[in-house]
């Protein structure tokens, strides 16, 4: 009967496919775990440098519309300031016309009051001479010494009346003067507060253009739009850092995922590892159980060899065998070992 004969190695075991697969199972799992993870370092930097990027820009958009409040701030105060000026300055030329005015007025009246004075003056002086001529003309030649002496009177008295009448129209001539020379000055002041209230309307009007056109610059400018512009750009990045966000919780969810996976392919793994090394040790075991079986039996069929040979032997010589030897044999025959050999056959 022909024994089996175990080579010294193993052939290939299933369990030993089904091991290696787990292995690279495992290492696939670790490669897209380390590349989920690289991924979602790189999504959380590129977020990060976003958010400095826009911190930065928004923090200079901030000062430099600080700036521009400070410097329409300073405007206006000195707009303000210029009008205040210009406002005090109408007063106080107003109140000097008004007061111009006045005197003129004043001096028209004592004018007025001169003339008639000079006027009355006159008439009186006119109708002494009058009388004086009418007497003289009446008297007649026979008051010729009378005459004389009445004559030179009167001629002193014209003499003053023309004094009179010559100081009075030089002070006549002079007021008229000073009232032509305050009337000038009236004009002149009239005309300036005329051109001065024109320029101050024409300030006001471009106070008021500038007023404008700072309110437009401060509802229209470019700083306003770069605000919006950047509050655009925030809410993109915004959306966009939602998205990162999501997709980095995705992410997280694959890769927990991934490590449960690992984690159950794992406790897998050891126990089947455990299994192998279970059988391996078994097979170990019945592999040395079974090589030493192997031994026993060749040495039992070299000993069954041997009887043969000598039964051979003893045949052809016709010897009767030994007791000894048959009662040897016989105990061999059904010792244990042999007995475990029949059984394992």
């Amino acid at each position: 009967m022909e024994r089996p004969r175990f080579p010294h190695g193993r052939a290939a075991d299933p369990r030993d496919i089904t091991i290696e697969k787990l292995r690279a199972d495992r290492a696939t799992l670790k490669e897209r775990l380390k590349a989920a993870t690289d991924e979602n370092e790189l999504l959380r930097v590129r977020g990060q440098q976003e958010k400095d990027h826009f911190s930065r820009e928004y923090a200079q958009v901030e000062a430099r519309l600080r700036i521009a409040n400070t410097t329409l701030e300073r405007s206006r105060k000195h707009v303000e300031a210029t009008i205040l000026e210009r406002d005090v300055k109408i007063d106080q030329l107003q109140k000097h016309v008004d007061l111009q005015q006045q005197l003129i007025e004043s001096y028209r009246k004592q004018s007025s009051t001169m003339y008639s004075t000079i006027i009355e003056n006159g008439t009186d002086a006119l109708k002494k001479s009058m009388r004086s001529s009418f007497s003289r003309s009446a008297i007649g030649p026979n008051n010729q010494v009378d005459d004389d002496d009445t004559s030179s009177v009167h001629a002193r008295n014209d003499r003053d009346s023309d004094a009179r009448v010559h100081a009075l129209e030089q002070q006549v001539t002079k007021l008229f003067g000073q009232l032509e020379d305050e009337r000038a000055e009236a004009d002149a002041l009239a005309a300036h507060v005329d051109q001065q209230k024109a320029v101050n309307v024409k300030l006001m009007k471009t106070i008021k253009t500038l007023k404008r056109k700072l309110d437009e610059s401060s509802e229209k400018s470019s700083i306003e739009h770069m605000l919006t512009d950047l509050q655009g750009r925030f809410r993109k990045v915004s959306l966009e850092q939602e998205a990162m966000s999501a997709a980095l919780q995705t992410a997280n969810d694959k890769l927990a995922r991934a490590s449960d996976e690992v984690t159950t392919l794992r406790s897998d793994l050891a126990a089947k590892e455990a299994k192998l090394a279970e059988a391996s040790a078994t097979s170990t075991i019945r592999d040395s159980e079974i090589q030493s079986l192997l031994q026993k039996i060749g040495k039992q069929d070299h000993y069954i060899a041997d009887l043969e040979a000598d039964y051979k032997v003893a045949t052809l010589l016709r010897l009767p065998l030994n007791c000894q030897a048959r009662r040897r044999r016989s105990e061999r025959l059904v010792s244990p070992t042999y007995t475990h050999l029949q059984y394992i056959n």
